[in-house]
């Protein structure tokens, strides 16, 4: 376990690249568990390798499987953090809309 701790963040991004091969293979379920298993270890890493990138890739999963209002949580998430990254406050819609 205090190996795995140090690791976890690039075994997060491990697990988010197979999700991401197997999604264009067909396997949407193999994939969001992949992706499931990658935004658990994402939560308890202390600075976790962009965590956006799996909300996002997790969306797509989500709608591929029918599964839109999931998607569209994983999509907010995702669009969340990134706003953080970059500094950005302020409604959703005024950032969507440019100002």
């Amino acid at each position: 376990e205090g190996l795995s701790r140090h690791h976890r963040p690039m075994l997060a991004v491990t697990l988010n690249n197979l999700a991401c091969y197997f999604r264009r293979r067909g396997q949407p379920k193999t994939a969001l568990g992949l992706l499931l298993r990658a935004l658990d270890l994402e939560s308890r890493c202390k600075a976790p390798h962009k965590p956006a990138d799996t909300h996002l890739n997790t969306c797509v999963v989500w709608s591929q499987l029918g599964k839109h209002h999931e998607a569209m949580h994983h999509a907010k998430l995702s669009l969340s953090l990134l706003r953080g990254e970059l500094g950005i406050e302020g409604p959703i819609g005024a950032f969507a809309r440019g100002g």
